[in-house]
């Protein structure tokens, strides 16, 4: 099932992520602790119904990304391990669950759009004679195909 995360543990990565990134940086926490975990009192007996709020907990599942970056560039240091990347260390260490850190980029090389339209051509026309020769090629069950 899913991860527990608890309200604590999300502020203290928000802590750490503001530390680690400065005052002007954004980013997002993309869960919330918004799942009411109960307690009874130490030595309440049995019975008596449930128990008061005790904490909150954010449920989240395998492959969840938590935490996200918008603005951030992953070669603008080379060779230097980036602040971003060092909180990002420090908060896994935080979380009770195992935690993968995943880059995306998104930088789209404008001044290649033709080199890029002229290979996306390419490989749908590809796809076409792909397909083409899949139906002149296949194989009819009880149907007479001379070698």
């Amino acid at each position: 099932g899913p991860h527990r995360i608890t309200d604590v543990q999300l502020e203290n990565a928000r802590k750490t992520l503001r530390k680690y990134l400065g005052r002007k940086k954004e980013f997002l926490i993309k869960v919330h602790a918004t799942w009411a975990m109960t307690r009874k009192p130490d030595g309440t007996k049995m019975g008596q119904g449930k128990g008061s709020i005790h904490h909150f907990v954010a449920r989240v599942p395998a492959g969840r990304a938590m935490f996200h970056v918008p603005a951030m560039n992953p070669f603008d240091t080379f060779g230097v391990v980036s602040p971003t990347y060092r909180a990002f260390k420090v908060i896994a260490g935080k979380l009770p669950n195992a935690t993968r850190f995943r880059s995306q980029n998104n930088l789209f090389p404008m001044d290649r759009i033709d080199l890029i339209q002229k290979q996306k051509a390419e490989m749908e026309k590809q796809v076409r004679a792909d397909a083409a020769n899949y139906w002149l090629n296949r194989k009819l069950p009880g149907a007479f195909r001379p070698t």
